[in-house]
């Protein structure tokens, strides 16, 4: 038996040389998901066959009456009803006020009600959920499924992280971030803790990470890229191009970077190094500059998003990017379309403090708040009403703090911060709404494709 072993196509290797030439060879191995998927199929269902006709042969001993078969059958049947015939179904099953329910909360409901009775026995048995269904068997390994390892740089407070930790397929193994407060607020909300590491370290020949990352996600810092800053390049810049190297050295199956557009003006001999090392490494990119309203999100935010796939065509999630927009165009409708009290107090107009006074500092909740920044400043008394104000009554606007600006940056109620810095680390996070959207459309693909 080798001793080193393959994370993703599970090839052993009885020599470190052999495994090593195997990582870095340039066609890698593809993440034998399917095949995996397929074998653990099939040994869970003949296992539950032969369980079952066991079952049936002891009925009288065991005081089992339900066929196992037929209860995952039927079950897997109700996935498939129309909302209409999921609602005849409770009414054969005696379950009432249903009316108002969703598709999923009815095949709940339904499957509440066909939950599998345990009787007595004598026999050693044991409880094991498969497919949602609770079996009376005796012990069984169930190979668990494969996730997609992710490892997260520059990961702030979790903005971009928080998608990939809502979903099951995702294994977030690593974050780090240099900032200190960043890291304690990541580490109030999330199981797996980052870390305060200065990535380029990860470049040394004696970093060991631990594990072969499927995915690799970050926004590298953006602001000497930036127009708000000064529009040079310095060790910020560089810290992309550590990025992408970093990419380069362990070869994941996707990644995601995000950053500010005009990295491919302001920035531009960063940009073009950078996807020309991409390329060379056989990525296939899909480069998009995302308008964060079009996906719900209240504030007039542009990005530049890279989704990279190994061994992929350019502009695959294209497509998937623009099926998944859901678009707003105001504060009042984001409150409206999602039901989430962003803490205005019934006011109106939000003052944003410009970056000069020849900008106007007051918006209405009819309109789009401007990009979140790390900076908040209360409405000064000296400050004078521009003419493109949407109020002149110093009464009818409110100064956010930063739980306000963490509710327009899409950061749940639930969320909770360090209370250091926190305006800084809310304007440089990804609106968690959107990692939400960049995690579904990469899984979706992953397990479509």
């Amino acid at each position: 038996m080798g001793k080193y072993s393959c994370e993703k196509c599970a090839k052993t290797f009885s020599q470190k040389s052999h495994y090593d030439k195997h990582l870095t060879r340039k066609n890698p191995c593809e993440i034998q998901t399917y095949k995996i998927k397929s074998l653990i199929d099939k040994a869970v269902e003949e296992k539950l066959i032969e369980l079952n006709k066991k079952l049936i042969s002891n009925n009288t001993e065991n005081n089992i009456t339900i066929n196992i078969i037929e209860q995952m059958t039927e079950q897997m049947d109700i996935s498939k009803m129309s909302k209409l015939e999921l609602l005849k179904k409770c009414k054969e099953l005696g379950i009432a006020k249903c009316s108002s329910k969703n598709k999923s909360q009815l095949i709940q409901l339904i499957n509440g009600k066909n939950k599998i009775v345990e009787e007595p026995s004598t026999s050693n048995t044991q409880i094991i959920e498969v497919n949602t269904t609770n079996v009376m068997v005796n012990t069984i390994d169930i190979i668990p499924i494969y996730k997609l390892k992710v490892l997260s740089l520059f990961c702030g407070c979790g903005g971009l992280d928080y998608g990939f930790h809502q979903l099951k397929e995702f294994d977030v193994m690593k974050s780090y971030d240099s900032m200190k407060h960043a890291v304690e607020t990541y580490n109030l909300n999330f199981t797996t803790k980052a870390e305060q590491f200065d990535v380029k370290d990860i470049l040394t020949p004696d970093f060991n990470l631990g594990f072969t990352p499927d995915i690799i996600i970050g926004g590298p810092p953006c602001q000497d890229f930036s127009i708000a800053g000064d529009k040079t390049l310095g060790d910020r810049a560089n810290l992309t191009e550590t990025y992408i190297d970093i990419i380069c050295k362990y070869k994941p199956l996707y990644f995601v970077m995000e950053n500010v557009p005009t990295i491919r003006t302001i920035g531009k001999s960063v940009y073009d190094k950078i996807i020309k090392k991409l390329k060379d490494a056989s990525y296939g990119l899909s480069i998009n500059v995302i308008y964060m309203p079009d996906y719900c999100i209240p504030q007039e935010r542009k990005r530049l998003v890279i989704i990279g796939k190994l061994g992929g065509v350019d502009g695959i999630f294209d497509t998937p990017l623009i099926k998944a927009k859901n678009p707003i165009k105001s504060i009042r409708e984001y409150i409206k379309k999602t039901n989430i009290d962003v803490g205005l107090n019934g006011k109106e107009h939000i003052y944003r403090h410009p970056r000069n006074y020849s900008r106007r500092g007051i918006f209405s909740i009819d309109e789009l708040y401007p990009t979140v920044r790390g900076c908040l400043r209360k409405m000064p008394p000296s400050y004078e009403f521009h003419e493109g104000d949407t109020a002149k009554n110093r009464d009818s606007v409110i100064s956010p703090d930063w739980n306000i600006v963490a509710r327009i940056q899409t950061f749940p109620q639930s969320f909770k911060f360090a209370n250091k810095n926190n305006a800084i680390i809310i304007g440089n996070a990804v609106p968690p709404k959107f990692s939400e959207v960049l995690a579904n459309v990469i899984i979706t693909h992953h397990t479509t494709s």
